[in-house]
């Protein structure tokens, strides 16, 4: 698989495209007085993910893969709701470009994908698959991806899923001066390759989204300045530089420091930093025993913590499924995914 391509010569009767997920470490600011709003830290990891093959088809149809297990590395936790939010975003798409150019019927099956509303940003990058997908198979490859956002209603207070689905990495988000631009990509940074991500979430909890999201953001009065601060401190003076210094310690403290800060924002709403008392007992057995950097993903309750090699996230993988704190939980193992999606020509 390659890269997205800035251009295709020829449509392709059908392609396979894939993506990771989002963790989002929360935001820099929420309805300041002055300035930008919204803005945050967060990147993209290879797993869960989401991969997709589009073909044009006589008529539009949604196929998902049968699951008869979860697989450890796979993320094929498919939502069962998936050929319905599907079928939605390619009529999304159609509307919206019904005067610029026609969008064949296309049968779309679901091959991987990723839970909703746990805080991996898995309505993004699912709109986004099938946007893009739906813009080569229309001859349309020139598109941008915040065209396709901007189609797909996407963007609304983070622009981190929306450019690590083009590029990966980790971005920090400067924020949006109005409710109808997206936020301003300013850093993008990758992390060292042998970092890894241990990410896990029970299996019978979700977090905020929709209607109660936009519930919960109304209740909040505006984040203090001085939040604001130190999270930009801790942020630019902390966090990236022990990631391009590659000094794993100190980017575990800073990243726990700065999703404890957010965390402290929207605990009045979700009871503590972390939204799941679950997850909270899991981040102090980690942080015990040197594993500093733990944090919530956006809403959660998808808890993460930074390992220093795959070995480590092996390890503990292995041991939390024998702790009582451990069950009823999904663990996955994810690498800082370094480029964009991939897609396959067929």
């Amino acid at each position: 698989m390659s890269p997205l391509p800035l251009s295709t010569p020829n449509i392709p009767p059908a392609l396979t495209l894939k993506t990771g997920s989002r963790l989002h470490f929360g935001p820099l600011s929420y309805r300041p007085q002055s300035g930008r709003h919204f803005g945050g830290c967060g990147l993209m990891i290879s797993e869960p993910g989401i991969e997709i093959r589009v073909q044009v088809a006589t008529e539009d149809e949604v196929t998902v893969r049968k699951v008869t297990e979860i697989d450890d590395g796979a993320g094929l936790d498919v939502p069962g709701d998936m050929p319905t939010r599907v079928i939605r975003f390619v009529t999304r798409f159609r509307e919206y470009f019904q005067d610029q150019f026609s969008v064949p019927p296309t049968k779309i099956e679901v091959r991987q994908a990723i839970a909703s509303h746990v805080g991996l940003g898995s309505g993004t990058q699912l709109a986004l698959a099938v946007g893009q997908s739906l813009a080569i198979l229309s001859g349309q490859s020139g598109l941008t991806v915040q065209e396709i956002a901007r189609a797909m209603g996407r963007g609304a207070r983070s622009a981190i899923g929306i450019n690590g689905f083009q590029r990966g990495g980790l971005f920090v988000d400067g924020g949006k001066r109005t409710s109808n631009e997206l936020g301003t990509p300013i850093t993008r940074l990758e992390l060292p390759n042998e970092w890894y991500f241990l990410i896990v979430r029970p299996l019978s909890v979700s977090g905020l989204h929709g209607e109660e999201e936009k519930a919960a953001f109304d209740q909040l009065g505006p984040m203090p300045e001085s939040t604001t601060a130190r999270l930009c401190q801790t942020l630019v003076m902390d966090l990236l530089p022990s990631i391009v210094s590659e000094d794993y310690p100190a980017a575990s403290e800073a990243l726990y420091t700065y999703g404890a800060l957010a965390g402290e924002f929207f605990a009045p709403l979700q009871g503590g930093i972390f939204a799941s008392p679950q997850m909270n007992k899991l981040a102090t057995l980690l942080q015990s025993e040197q594993i500093r950097g733990v944090g919530q993903s956006s809403w959660g309750p998808t808890l993460f913590a930074l390992m220093p090699n795959r070995e480590t996230a092996e390890l503990w993988r292995d041991r939390l499924r024998k702790e009582d704190v451990g069950q009823g939980v999904l663990i996955q193992i994810g690498e800082p995914l370094q480029h964009g999606a991939v897609l396959e020509f067929e």
